[in-house]
């Protein structure tokens, strides 16, 4: 009897063992996809959470920097002009030809920021001045130049055309 026993024993064993293999596989399949989805699921929400307005900053120019830089180069002019002149017993005219630069001085710009979130501002400047004037003395001309006097030591030419220039 106590053989028997051990044969139903050993028979009911290969069978449950039997029936675990045939299980095991499928709930390690399902056990291994739910783990997946619950890591991709846990990553995706901690990812994903309300966005928060980001921090922006600027290393750009301050206000003070702007103020500092002192002038601002904003154009170039090419000038064309007739000079006249008369003086010490001379009388000139000439054709003069030279450049401009004209600039706005930053040192006393105001700054308004009426809207922070559209990062918008509103500055305002004076008008332009001339910076510096240039005559081009190659393509200058000397129209006309006449002396107004009889005294012959009277009437430097050269002497009003520098004043003039």
């Amino acid at each position: 009897m106590n053989g028997d026993l051990k044969d139903i024993h050993l028979w009911f064993s290969e069978q449950l063992a039997a029936r675990r293999g045939r299980k095991a596989i499928p709930l390690a399949i399902l056990g291994s996809s739910l783990a997946v989805v619950a890591t991709f699921l846990t990553g995706y929400s901690l990812g994903h959470r309300r966005e928060e307005m980001p921090k922006i900053w600027s290393t750009g120019p301050t206000i003070d920097h702007i103020q500092s830089l002192n002038q601002l180069v904003s154009t170039k002019v090419s000038v064309s002009d007739v000079l006249t002149g008369e003086g010490e017993g001379v009388r000139g005219v000439w054709l003069i030809k030279g450049d401009a630069l004209l600039g706005i001085d930053l040192s006393d710009a105001h700054v308004q920021v009426p809207d922070r979130n559209q990062r918008r501002a509103i500055v305002q400047l004076r008008q332009p001045i001339v910076l510096s004037a240039r005559v081009d003395h190659e393509r200058s001309l000397t129209w006309d130049v006449q002396r107004t006097t009889w005294i012959p030591w009277k009437g430097d030419q050269d002497r009003l055309r520098d004043k003039a220039m």
